[in-house]
């Protein structure tokens, strides 16, 4: 094999190895979301322990219903006032602010690492046409 031939071929696995790592990034993110939809959907259970002065024979075991899914209606324009039906007229203090999410580096080191895998990609196979074209230059020839 040619030494451009094995050039291309490992970018083209470099390339493929990042396109599976996203894909079970973005696998692992989405069943790890569906965990915690239907932790937060079953209902909790919660043990009481006995206390000094009542000996129970067993457990006590509470559980909470489920809340019940609510119909809202879609908003409507309200032609008289301008405004959107149920919009909130009041305005957030200065210091409120919306909570943000909770990131950290394991949110950012994958895409992070497709990106410099991908410049890194880039360079060489810059590099390597740069080479190429100059060897065309000095021998005439491809």
């Amino acid at each position: 094999m040619k030494r451009d031939m094995v050039k291309t071929v490992a970018g083209l696995l470099v390339i493929a190895i990042i396109v599976v790592a996203t894909f079970l990034y973005g696998n692992a993110q989405r069943q790890a979301q569906q965990r915690r939809d239907a932790a937060s959907k079953s209902p909790q259970v919660a043990v009481a322990s006995p206390s000094a002065s009542a000996k129970a024979t067993s457990p006590v075991v509470t559980t909470t219903p489920a809340p019940k899914a609510t119909v809202t209606p879609m908003p409507t324009k309200s032609p008289a006032a301008g405004t959107v039906a149920g919009q909130s007229t009041t305005t957030p203090s200065a210091g409120a602010t919306a909570p943000l999410p909770a990131t950290g580096p394991a949110e950012m080191a994958l895409p992070a690492l497709g990106l410099t895998a991908m410049v890194v990609g880039y360079l060489l196979w810059r590099r390597s046409r740069q080479n190429v074209l100059a060897a065309v230059r000095t021998t005439g020839r491809l």
